[in-house]
């Protein structure tokens, strides 16, 4: 009867077995093995409203800034051309400043167009209203021929004659300091005016006397004061 070694059979078998399982293992390992991939974040719905919340604000800003260009420019050529006053080309020369910054603006944060005014016509009208010419001529200013006489004028308030030693003093130094705020007469036929630079007199009442460079026939006689509003408390008390 012939004899069959299964012990040679079985070991065959079973090294070839564990040699399977380890390749499935390897094999195993190397499919579960993790790649490097990148992580895709989707924007959550808050990030979504703060961007739109900016648009909409950067929006209304806008559009906001263009109306208001809009409406000093159109109130600044209303001025221009319904009330010729000095008062007037002054706010109108004021709001087309305005109105080219506010549009220099707009285009450089906005990137939109904006067509400016040109301010030089207000600044021509509001000059050509000041030139002297030969029918109107100011013959009072200094400039002109004009001069103060003092014997016929009014003490002015808190001007003291100087002594020998202050005299010295104003005359090297050009001013005497108890007259630094007191302006003489003249400053009333001086062609600069300026709000607080005024020539008060001394008393309720008072008169000034003004010598001309030729003789003349008055036609027109006007007088300058600053508006109050834009005179503080210490000024008008």
């Amino acid at each position: 009867m012939p004899h069959l070694d299964f012990s040679s059979s079985i070991s065959t078998v079973n090294s070839s077995s564990s040699v399977s399982t380890i390749l499935k293992e390897t094999e195993v390992r190397q499919v579960m093995k993790p790649t490097p991939c990148m992580e895709i974040k989707r924007p959550s719905k808050k990030s979504h409203q703060r961007v739109l919340t900016r648009a909409f604000q950067s929006l209304e800003l806008g559009l906001a800034l263009i109306v208001y260009v809009v409406t000093v420019a159109t109130i600044g050529v209303w001025l221009y051309t319904t009330v010729p006053t000095w008062a007037s080309m002054s706010i109108s020369m004021q709001l087309c400043y305005a109105q080219n910054t506010l549009c220099w603006f707009q285009g450089a944060f906005f990137r939109q167009e904006c067509n400016p005014f040109s301010c030089a016509d207000f600044e021509k009208a509001a000059m050509d209203e000041h030139l002297p010419t030969s029918v109107h001529l100011d013959y009072v200013l200094a400039v002109n021929g004009g001069s103060i006489v003092e014997e016929f004028t009014s003490p002015t308030l808190g001007y003291r004659k100087l002594s020998m030693k202050e005299q010295e003093l104003y005359e090297s130094r050009g001013f005497h300091l108890q007259h630094v705020k007191v302006y003489p007469p003249p400053i009333v036929i001086n062609s600069e005016v300026r709000i607080a630079r005024c020539w008060l007199f001394a008393g309720s009442t008072g008169h000034i006397a003004i010598s001309l460079s030729e003789p003349i026939i008055i036609s027109h006689l006007s007088f300058h004061h600053p508006d109050h509003r834009e005179l503080s408390a210490s000024l008008l008390s």
